[in-house]
């Protein structure tokens, strides 16, 4: 099964009723289960609760803004919500969020790290973690991670 971002995360009960649909329609025309992803998302299937046609890819209905929202967005933001924070709020994705924010002339804060996150990779990267393992601790980049390590004045490892 795939891992389902925050705006998929309802429909996995489509996305479960596709796949054991799926797998009986296999073994109904005698095909493995485990046939590539392309190959078997030719197959007719039907999702026997709505009667719909199931989808091998699930997209959701892109949001269009209104004016007042989009102002709204931009006085939140400048309020200091996040841009993940708006698009949960908002029922939309990220990049619109920051592309309505970019197209109003608001310029994209980009959180630095805190001094106890900057303590934190250096602990780790310290304990023998390579940086791309400290940055995935961290969840930032290696290279922003190498950079706050840096301006702690700790060498970096070759």
């Amino acid at each position: 099964m795939v891992r389902l971002s925050d705006t998929d995360t309802n429909n996995y009960d489509r996305l479960l009723r596709y796949k054991n649909n799926l797998s009986n329609q296999n073994k109904s025309h005698g095909f493995p289960d485990n046939l590539p992803s392309n190959e078997t998302s030719v197959l007719p299937v039907k999702d026997d609760d709505t009667n719909e046609r199931v989808v091998s890819q699930l997209q959701k209905k892109q949001k269009k803004l209104s004016k007042e929202e989009v102002q709204q967005l931009i006085a939140d933001y400048k309020s200091g919500l996040s841009v993940k924070q708006l698009a949960n709020k908002f029922g939309c994705y990220r990049i619109t969020v920051s592309r309505k924010l970019k197209a109003a002339g608001v310029t994209i804060r980009h959180m630095p790290p805190t001094d106890s996150a900057i303590d934190r990779m250096v602990e780790l990267y310290q304990s023998g973690l390579s940086l791309n393992d400290v940055s995935r601790q961290v969840k930032r980049s290696a290279k922003t991670v190498k950079k706050y390590i840096a301006l702690r004045d700790v060498k970096i490892r070759s």
